[in-house]
């Protein structure tokens, strides 16, 4: 039995877009604030945490008949 897990790297796509000169900086001093956190996994995680916690998002999806991550229309655990 390995003493270590695997990392499974989920799959990712390009996605390019254009922001303020204000809040680009912020995103810069936010990565170096989080000891060089990768701007993506910031903007990915920010992201997660709006979509989980948008309640009227929620109920959009349910009647969208989305499923999240776990399989199910059930709506995420707003944990984050």
């Amino acid at each position: 039995m390995a003493l270590l897990k695997p990392v499974v790297k989920p799959e990712t796509q390009l996605c390019q877009f254009k922001l303020k000169s204000e809040t680009r900086e912020l995103l810069d001093l936010y990565s170096e604030f989080l000891n060089g956190t990768p701007k993506n996994e910031i903007v990915e995680q920010a992201l997660s945490r709006i979509f989980k916690k948008d309640e009227e998002f929620g109920e959009f999806l349910k009647k969208r008949g989305h499923s999240t991550n776990n399989g199910s229309s059930e709506r995420m655990s707003p944990s984050v």
